[in-house]
């Protein structure tokens, strides 16, 4: 197959993807809004949900086809794109106190949802009875979103919003296309990313942690973008708590229910910097790890001091270019 062409359907895939996301975003925010949720709940449920729904439409994919290494690849190289690359850039242009309670609890559920699947992960298979722990935590989240909202007061006058047909009709609109390209995009994405890994002869876990990862988090850079312009990183930061959840207790146990034998954790054999290592379960040793080391660095700082500091933000963005560098090095 002509690699041109595989590179401009990934690149499409990118694109819908993002755009899908967008749409989806904007449609899921109007909803929210003329419900009168709170926007920091809007931040942590529906913008995370909306945004984590390119890596749900990947991994579940990826899974359906056997690709259990994009599968588990995209979700756990999504979390570490996310705080090692968005969180980082959000804590050093817009540092500051923080409130505690908006974060601990989640910031703990985080937490022990990457314990859950490190653990799960060591006999080398994320089973779907596994899976139904994961799910469970997912309801947790999901009612502790909910006592939260009813303890919340709404920062947004239902009146000020648009409900008019025309903006039903708009944003039912949104919805609905957003969800089409993201699927589009995610089927783009996973045949072209398998087609470019074999090409290159390295790792699809390699190419889902790297290309598809960073492709799949860029709502969520998007939205911290945006969030540090308005002046409103709260936003941004919940999002990306959120996010993170989702990959770890909806987007691994939902793509390992979809796998027929479960999701697999294959080894390999490679070279880093002259040393040799051999039959290593890359996720287990290396990836969840690296997420976990990077959520310790973005969530311990607040419940401590209930601040976010420039040097941490810088702390976990080098952390996160020593990992690519360590990815490189595998790869080639």
């Amino acid at each position: 197959m002509n690699m041109y062409l595989v590179y401009l359907l990934f690149a499409v895939g990118l694109i819908l993807i993002i755009k899908g996301g967008d749409l989806f975003v904007d449609a899921a925010v109007w909803l929210a809004e003329i419900t009168g949720i709170p926007h920091i709940i809007i931040g942590a449920t529906v913008v995370s949900l909306g945004t984590t729904l390119p890596e749900l439409f990947v991994s579940v994919n990826a899974s359906l086809k056997g690709i259990s290494d994009i599968a588990i690849g995209n979700a756990v190289g999504s979390t570490i794109c996310n705080t090692g690359l968005v969180a980082s850039l959000i804590i050093i242009f817009a540092s500051g106190e923080i409130n505690r309670n908006a974060y601990i609890k989640k910031g703990l559920l985080l937490i022990l949802s990457i314990f859950s699947v490190f653990y799960f992960s060591i006999d080398l298979v994320i089973s779907k009875y596994e899976s139904i722990f994961l799910f469970i935590l997912l309801l947790i989240y999901i009612i502790l979103n909910i006592r939260l909202s009813k303890k919340s007061s709404s920062t947004v006058s239902v009146e000020e919003i648009d409900q008019s047909n025309d903006a039903l009709i708009k944003n039912g609109l949104k919805f609905v296309f957003g969800l089409l390209f993201i699927i589009f995009g995610a089927n783009f994405l996973v045949d072209n990313g398998v087609i470019i890994a074999k090409h290159f002869n390295v790792p699809e876990s390699i190419v889902a942690l790297t290309l598809v990862a960073f492709g799949t988090s860029l709502p969520e850079l998007i939205t911290g973008i945006s969030s540090i312009v308005k002046g409103n990183h709260h936003i941004g930061l919940g999002n990306i708590i959120g996010a993170n959840i989702l990959n770890y207790i909806m987007i691994i146990p939902t793509a390992s229910f979809f796998s027929k034998n479960g999701l697999i954790i294959n080894k390999y054999s490679f070279d880093i910097m002259g040393h040799s290592f051999s039959d290593v379960a890359q996720s287990l040793k290396l990836d969840i790890p690296i997420s976990l080391l990077m959520t310790f660095l973005f969530i311990f700082p607040v419940i401590i001091k209930e601040k976010n500091y420039r040097s941490q933000g810088f702390i976990i963005l080098s952390t996160y270019i020593v990992y690519l560098g360590i990815l490189l090095n595998i790869a080639i």
